[in-house]
């Protein structure tokens, strides 16, 4: 290690990452992608019965994704603490 610093919330970029893996069907495939595209997510891997998606935002937006993908069921979830 070289160094640490503080920074404030104020000077730095908060993000988290999320991989979540959804059940998937093909009758509500259609639903599962029209919620990654509101939230500038991405697919990264599909299966016959599920989706693998990726997503980077703040908190509130890791939340509010993972509250609509719920829904559909979650087979799978691995999500980062906050970076800045």
């Amino acid at each position: 290690m070289i160094g640490i610093q503080e920074m404030e919330d104020k000077n730095s970029h908060q993000r988290e990452l999320l991989m979540v893996k959804v059940n998937s069907t093909g009758d509500n495939r259609s639903k599962i992608e029209a919620v990654v595209g509101k939230y500038r997510a991405s697919i990264v891997s599909q299966a016959s019965s599920s989706l693998t998606i990726e997503a980077i935002g703040s908190s509130a937006e890791i939340a509010a994704l993972l509250g609509e993908l719920s829904s559909f069921g979650i087979k799978e979830l691995v999500q980062s603490g906050l970076m800045r």
